[in-house]
């Protein structure tokens, strides 16, 4: 026999209820976690993981920003993207004397080239100075067009 906690009047071992009060005679072991409980368990935050969490990330930053940025000490490296030009005064490729050759030069640039050079067929026509001879564009002040190279 079990004693109710409420009414004090003694209750069958086998009793769920007082038949008196009609209280809930189980014991502690049986009775389900209150759901205050039972929810701080399952929606507290560790500590111990959230530090975890933080330090990862600022791993995985620390490690993005030397892989990605450098440490800064170092210059970047030069590219020379240049190529070597040929002296402007060497005619490299000679037109025979005998042929007439005409060069083309655009009044707002300082570069002449050959009639079927692609950028002397983007000269406008009322933009466009002709030159009978390589040495007339370049005692002009002239420079040879680096794609045709007249």
């Amino acid at each position: 026999m079990v004693q109710c906690r409420e009414c004090n009047s003694e209750v069958s071992d086998k009793a769920k209820f007082c038949p008196k009060c009609r209280t809930p005679l189980k014991s502690n072991e049986d009775t389900p976690k209150s759901p205050k409980i039972a929810s701080d368990k399952k929606g507290g935050f560790n500590p111990i993981l959230i530090v975890a969490i933080i330090a990862i990330v600022a791993i995985v930053a620390l490690g993005a920003g030397l892989l990605l940025g450098g440490s800064g000490d170092e210059s970047a490296p030069v590219v020379n993207n240049t190529t070597e030009t040929k002296n402007v005064a060497e005619d490299v490729n000679p037109a025979p004397a005998s042929s007439n050759v005409t060069y083309v030069c655009s009044q707002k640039s300082d570069k002449f080239h050959l009639p079927d050079c692609e950028w002397a067929q983007k000269i406008s026509p009322k933009n466009k100075i002709t030159y009978n001879s390589r040495d007339a564009a370049i005692s002009d002040g002239r420079i040879p067009c680096q794609v045709c190279n007249p």
